[in-house]
């Protein structure tokens, strides 16, 4: 099997779950990082959105395919690199939890420090897989979407077992 692009405005559904393509726009051939494939996920109790390494340039552009809808929580864009993660951005999705992906003592840092003080700004709670291990989030039907578990906290020397 051959995998396929990404495409913006591709859709299904799967066990009551839709998966909606916010990108990227096939006519932007600028920089490759902008043309990450995003994807929301959207069930009954609540939002997910994995918008890859996009920068603020094509933020406006996402954040306006969104929409309104249940609680949503975002992996972080990029990291947390400093090309992401705008106010404008946060301020436009509002997530209740953001999640960056990120290695431990990553070469680049990340996340930046302006993109942690952005997050912590607009009151968003922040979680980070490079100190916090892997995490386990529920999407009650009564209740904002939360983080059940940090996986560090549960095992601290996972890699031992």
């Amino acid at each position: 099997m051959i995998a396929a692009r990404c495409r913006s405005g591709e859709t299904w559904e799967w066990d009551s779950v839709s998966f909606r393509m916010l990108g990227p726009d096939p006519s932007d051939t600028t920089h490759a990082n902008d043309r990450s494939c995003v994807l929301l996920v959207e069930g009954i109790g609540g939002r997910l959105l994995l918008p890859g390494d996009i920068s603020s340039r094509v933020e406006p552009d996402i954040a306006s395919k969104v929409g309104a809808g249940t609680p949503l929580v975002l992996v972080v864009p990029h990291h947390g690199s400093r090309s992401s993660s705008s106010a404008a951005f946060l301020a436009a999705l509002q997530p209740s939890i953001a999640v960056v992906s990120a290695g431990w003592r990553n070469r680049f840092h990340h996340p930046a420090h302006d993109v942690v003080a952005r997050y912590a700004a607009a009151r968003i709670v922040l979680a980070n897989t490079a100190s916090d291990g892997a995490l386990h989030l529920a999407f009650p039907l009564d209740a904002a979407p939360r983080i059940d578990a940090r996986e560090r906290g549960v095992q601290r020397r996972y890699w031992r077992e």
